[in-house]
Parts: structure tokens; C-alpha cells; sequence
């Protein structure tokens, strides 16, 4: 059970760890997912641009949300690759195909 008075009063980091690495299934794992919490808003992370090689959105993100990330993405690395998900109609899972956003 978390306690959200633990989290928010106590610094529980340990907490909000478990429960990012814990809503994730297995069945994903090939996806080789980086997620960085910081205990200090506005904490900054540092990566050479170049690194950010693609951005996956998911089938139910927001077209609002892509354009802003993608926006954001292509300032970052302009050579960035896009993928917009959609469910497969034949098997359990997320099929993407490239998109561009101008």
C-alpha cells in the first residue's frame, strides 16, 4: 500500500521507485525503457542530444501532447525518428509506424 502522506512529507523516494518499476510488464522488457526521477524540482538531465534517437507515442496519447514533445525532440536532435502506436487488430500488442511532424 503507498501512503501518500509518506511520499510527500517524508521524501519516500523509495516508494515512488517501486511503483514506476513496478506498472511495467514483463512482456515490455525489450523495450529497454529509461525512466529518471529527481528528488528536487526543477533537477536538470544531462545527455549528449544525440542520444535521443526516436520518440514512441503511445496509442492513447494526446495529439496536443506529440506535437509538444515532438516539437521539443526535433530542437534536441532535428535527425530524432517518430513513431505513432496504434493496437494490433490481430495480436495483443503495439504496432508503430513512423510519422512526421512538421
Amino acid at each position: 500500500m503507498v501512503k501518500l502522506s509518506e511520499i510527500l512529507f517524508h521524501e519516500e523516494v523509495s516508494t515512488i521507485v517501486q511503483m514506476l518499476h513496478g506498472t511495467k510488464a514483463h512482456d515490455w522488457d525489450y523495450e529497454k525503457e529509461w525512466r529518471v526521477l529527481h528528488k528536487t524540482a526543477g533537477t536538470l538531465f544531462h545527455y549528449d542530444s544525440r542520444a535521443l534517437t526516436g520518440v514512441y507515442f503511445g496509442p492513447h496519447s494526446s495529439h496536443p501532447s506529440q506535437m509538444m514533445v515532438a516539437h521539443l525532440a526535433k530542437r534536441l536532435n532535428p535527425n530524432v525518428t517518430l513513431w505513432l502506436g496504434h493496437l494490433s487488430a490481430h495480436e495483443y500488442k503495439v504496432e508503430f509506424d513512423r510519422v512526421e511532424i512538421g
